[in-house]
């Protein structure tokens, strides 16, 4: 049994660099601006009603922040999973896998760019689509197992201002 719905999250604005660890990567954090805009997604998402069984999350700190606020709109019924395929670093093959073998109806994964918008090029379109995710956007795909591996369909891309939006936001 795999997840049918997909929730594609990318990361909230992050500041480029975390002043207490220069140059690590890992360590940069939502920036004021970016824990807001998150905030205002996650209740756009919620109210759309994108409310995934489980959140999976980059090990990062600016995406797992963003997976923690998430969770927050959602409720504590929606628990986070972090998640190493899903870094900066990480394999795509490695989260469809994880996909596949899933045992849940939904879920929502946070990440990074380029790895997300490749996960929904792969899934719905054999790597020939290219979808650029904005930060704080979400793109739902529903899967389908086709020959052994899943296949998707691109569902909606919902971009921070449409997610604002529907929070009530402009």
């Amino acid at each position: 049994m795999h997840p049918t719905d997909l929730y594609i999250v990318r990361h909230g604005p992050a500041e480029d660099e975390h002043p207490d660890h220069p140059g690590d990567d890992q360590a940069r954090r939502l920036t004021d601006d970016g824990i807001e805009r998150v905030r205002l997604a996650a209740a756009g998402a919620r109210a759309l009603g994108y409310v995934p069984s489980q959140i999976w999350t980059s090990p990062l700190t600016r995406a797992s922040h963003t997976a923690s606020l998430f969770s927050q709109a959602f409720g504590p019924q929606v628990d986070v999973v972090t998640t190493p395929a899903l870094a900066t670093f990480g394999a795509n093959a490695d989260v469809r896998a994880a996909l596949a073998a899933a045992s849940v109806d939904s879920v929502m994964v946070v990440g990074h760019e380029p790895n997300l918008s490749d996960l929904v090029s792969e899934l719905c379109a054999g790597g020939f689509l290219r979808v650029a995710l904005k930060k704080s956007s979400l793109v739902h795909v529903r899967l389908r197992e086709l020959r052994g591996g899943l296949i998707g369909e691109l569902v909606a891309y919902l971009p921070p201002r449409a997610l604002r939006a529907a929070a009530g936001e402009r």
